[in-house]
């Protein structure tokens, strides 16, 4: 291996065909307690390690050259849910020794991650960010089109300032209280520390502002809303960044 010249073929031959005799069940019992086994093995500051990274939503997995059959106890121990590895190729249920596909080794290692990548979903973190940035987009939109709003009307423009007519308050009201509760997910997930959710509450009030200064739909009024997208997005983000520092 270090030589750079082992076949990794003739290792997973070497290491897995002897498996063959077996039937699957035992199999799988004998890697079950392994995993058990490994649990003991592995120093507090590993575990630790990989705690941390999951508790920052991290996507955690291990990549390995050796066959699954073998790396697989190591992944369930560690309780990770993903491994990419080499596949063995299995006959009613038995490994032969030979190798499905590529094997996860030197450059096809790079093609293995890849692949697996790209047929990993999103995390329900990203989708979360993903929808609090829509409904934030939806609200300062409709509050700067409240603002000229007659004179679209007039050119036959249309918008959310237009569409929600007089439910406008109301339907603001709802999307800013969806985006609160989607960043206060985003939050508990994530496992962000207090001043977090300070800035939630803080972005909470000023929504309520918001409220209170378009409640006569003035065209200045509306403007001035909408001008404290600034100040919402910044008391998040600092939140965040005081958040993430207390890690």
């Amino acid at each position: 291996y270090v030589a750079g010249t082992l076949d990794i073929h003739a290792m997973h031959r070497s290491v897995i065909a002897p498996m063959a005799r077996f039937e699957p069940e035992p199999l799988r019992r004998w890697r079950d307690a392994f995993a058990l086994a490994l649990r003991s093995r592995f120093s507090p500051a590993l575990r630790a390690r990989v705690e941390e990274h999951r508790a920052r939503g991290d996507l955690c997995a291990i990549v390995t050259a050796t066959s699954r059959l073998v790396a697989e106890p190591f992944a369930q121990a560690l309780a990770l849910d993903h491994l990419v590895a080499t596949e063995p190729v299995l006959v009613d249920g038995r490994p032969n020794g030979e190798i499905a596909g590529l094997p996860c080794f030197r450059e096809h290692k790079v093609t293995r991650v890849n692949a697996w990548l790209a047929g990993e979903a999103l995390p329900p973190l990203c989708w979360l960010l993903f929808l609090a940035n829509v409904l934030f987009s939806v609200i300062y939109d409709t509050e700067y089109a409240m603002v000229d709003r007659d004179e679209d009307i007039e050119a036959g423009a249309r918008s959310t300032a237009i569409l929600f007519g007089d439910a406008d308050r109301p339907i603001l009201g709802v999307l800013m209280g969806t985006f609160l509760l989607a960043m206060l997910l985003v939050g508990t997930r994530a496992g962000l520390h207090w001043p977090y959710f300070v800035a939630i509450a803080l972005a909470a009030a000023l929504f309520a502002r918001q409220q209170w200064t378009l409640r006569d739909r003035a065209r200045e009024h509306c403007f001035a809303a909408f001008r404290q997208n600034n100040a919402v997005g910044g008391v998040l983000w600092v939140g965040m960044a005081l958040a993430l520092a207390l890690r």
